[in-house]
């Protein structure tokens, strides 16, 4: 009797630590710095992240969309709380803040990508 081949879906350690930090941070952002139209993204990010674990293809192409609409409300979403003065040194504080989030965006984005890549046969 011939035994059928089939491929193991492995997430591999790289994969399955970064779909589980980012559902914890996420988990743990929201928490601490709750507000309402964070909760929309909370869902998504969720969902998505949730799609990734099941090897679900449109979870990743809705992840990464996502982040690109997360790179255009940078600006609304880190922004300095109200109260302080609106001197130069506040506004580059405020733009250093943004320039930093923007890279760090990028950057997971870009590990996200090759993570997903190296399984992405997996994917159905």
């Amino acid at each position: 009797m011939a035994k059928a081949v089939t491929k193991k879906k492995e997430r591999g350690a790289f994969l399955t630590s970064l779909i589980v930090l980012s559902g914890l941070s996420l988990i743990f952002l929201s928490i601490w710095f709750w507000r309402l139209d964070f909760t929309a993204d909370f869902v998504f990010h969720l969902g998505t992240l949730s799609a990734i674990w099941k090897w679900q293809r449109w979870g990743v192409y809705l992840f990464f969309i996502w982040n690109v609409f997360d790179l255009v409300l940078i600006p609304h979403k880190v922004s300095l709380p109200i109260g302080l003065p609106p001197f130069p040194p506040a506004m580059s504080i405020e733009w250093t803040v943004k320039v930093v989030t923007y890279l760090v965006v990028v950057i997971l984005s870009i590990l996200w990508i090759w993570a997903i890549r190296r399984k992405w046969r997996y994917f159905e």
